[in-house]
């Protein structure tokens, strides 16, 4: 299996530069295998018939903007939190409308327009396909230097650092007197990309966060109570999790992963304006017994949690053959622990507690919620 990377044009009908990385060795260089140009809908389409296990796809750096991440000896937690709050001057957009990522190591952030990672799922989800990695195209090659490409500028400093501009504004990168950096066509784009990720460059991966890539579980006959699990999950954690922070950034947020998680599923649909609803319709029409358990444990747990002051749910996970749930919590202290056993049971359900235990980012616990006989 080899991997496919996608290189990306400025608007959303540009054609597609592609390549799959490797399929054959030449001496000591591992060079490119197939490779071509998707200009029309039907070859953007065919490319999810190629032999990959893993997409990456590289967009134009002038979407994404990469700082070095000094915010001294603080926790991976602490970091992403003051993130946005230490380069918010220099964006050219509100916070609240930017998604922010982090490389492995918390030591750089890029920066990139939540509409710009919509579009991006989007448009690979219209062709069937979906992202491992999303990263800039300074960020996707390792050794420092510059290029030409298409319309832009692309050049990458040692330090991680890097930009993309278009040519027209090429007096405003370089020095006066100083000629474009030599031209590279897709082929050699490609090429360099590919030796960078074989030598083992990892670049910023911005599917993080709310863009994160999401595994597809179970068969199909599920796929329906799969949606509905994790919207309302997110609905849950929408009011119970990001208690406190700007109501309109988190309803910009949910809506998203909303709409990225029933565009996995149903990637030939447009996504509805209440994807939701579209799926509690849906859910009408099965009448199955996990179905039911399903939504009967959903009810149970919310109407349990919301009973206790300090119950973050964190994650849920429906296990069908199991008819529970698998649960993931954070506490403001052992006290809500009892107390969400003793609501669960008043309700009706059991709750048994698979591990509990003190963290850097507070109390968290793993559960498993069941209905009672």
């Amino acid at each position: 299996m080899a991997g496919l990377i996608i290189i990306f044009g400025l608007t959303k009908t540009s054609p597609w530069q592609w390549a799959l990385s490797p399929l054959t060795q030449v001496g000591q260089a591992r060079q490119l295998g197939q490779a071509g140009l998707a200009e029309t809908d039907a070859q953007k389409s065919e490319l999810k018939s190629l032999n990959f296990n893993q997409l990456i796809v590289v967009l134009p750096g002038q979407k994404v903007v990469i700082k070095l991440h000094t915010l001294g000896k603080l926790s991976d937690k602490q970091k992403r939190q003051a993130a946005g709050f230490s380069i918010e001057d220099e964006l050219g957009a509100p916070l609240e409308s930017c998604h922010i990522a982090l490389d492995a190591n918390s030591n750089r952030l890029a920066v990139v327009a939540h509409h710009v990672m919509e579009d991006t799922i989007d448009a690979l989800g219209k062709h069937g396909l979906r992202a491992d990695i999303i990263c800039a195209d300074y960020d996707s090659f390792s050794a420092a230097g510059s290029f030409s490409y298409e319309d832009r500028i692309v050049q990458r400093t040692g330090n991680g650092l890097g930009f993309a501009v278009d040519i027209n504004l090429a007096d405003t990168v370089l020095d006066g007197g100083q000629n474009l950096p030599p031209p590279i066509d897709g082929a050699g784009f490609l090429q360099k990309i590919n030796t960078a990720i074989q030598g083992g460059h990892s670049p910023i991966n911005l599917r993080q966060g709310i863009f994160a890539k999401r595994s597809k579980m179970g068969v199909d006959k599920f796929k329906r109570s799969l949606v509905l699990v994790v919207c309302i999950a997110a609905v849950f954690i929408g009011a119970n999790v990001f208690q406190g922070f700007n109501t309109l950034r988190k309803t910009q947020d949910l809506q998203a992963q909303m709409g990225e998680i029933y565009t996995q599923i149903f990637p030939d649909k447009p996504v509805p304006k209440k994807p939701v609803l579209d799926v509690i319709r849906a859910q009408t029409e099965m009448k199955t017994a996990n179905k039911q358990a399903f939504i009967r444990l959903s009810a149970l747990l919310m109407a349990s949690a919301q009973k206790i002051a300090g119950v973050e749910v964190a994650s849920l996970r429906y296990d069908a053959s199991r008819q529970q749930l698998n649960l993931s919590i954070r506490y403001s202290g052992f006290d809500d622990v009892e107390a969400l056993k003793q609501a669960v049971a008043a309700n009706g359900g059991l709750f048994t507690e698979s591990g509990t235990r003190q963290t850097g980012s507070g109390l968290n616990g793993d559960a498993i919620l069941r209905l009672g006989q």
